[in-house]
């Protein structure tokens, strides 16, 4: 009977192990601090307060770019994912700031309003084509 135990407890073992050696390197991984953000991306972060006063002398403000990947709607609810300028694609929803001076203002089925600059930008959602023959249809 000792003989069975102890096997048994050396199997317990060996797999307390097996787990170890497998989660403690990526606990470890996962743990290390993030690194600080490349200088170029630092300086693209940076607001030019000079850049929109001078853009304000020549009509208006200066602008954002914006571009509508896709809108998702849900019980009264809804997130525009969008291209803001040269960042990736990321979701916002209704009253979140775009850049300095530009916010979102609405999200529906339709598209998105942008307000900021003394005035406002009305996008189009981009059109889904159908599909063709008996498979996953979207409705209205």
């Amino acid at each position: 009977m000792d003989k069975e135990r102890a096997m048994a407890c050396a199997a317990h073992a060996l797999g307390f192990a097996a787990v170890a050696a497998g989660v403690l390197p990526w606990g470890e991984r996962l743990l290390q601090p993030v690194p600080p953000l490349p200088p170029a991306v630092q300086a693209a972060e940076r607001h030019d307060p000079a850049g929109g006063a001078l853009a304000g002398w020549f009509g208006g403000g200066a602008g954002v770019d914006v571009a509508v990947q896709g809108i998702i709607q849900r019980e009264g609810k809804a997130v525009a994912l969008l291209v803001v300028g040269d960042a990736p694609p990321r979701a916002y929803e209704a009253g979140e700031q775009l850049s300095p001076g530009w916010s979102l203002a609405e999200v529906s089925g339709a598209g998105v309003l942008i307000r900021g600059g003394g005035g406002s930008l009305r996008i189009a959602a981009p059109v889904i084509p159908e599909p063709a023959g008996q498979g996953l249809r979207r409705l209205p």
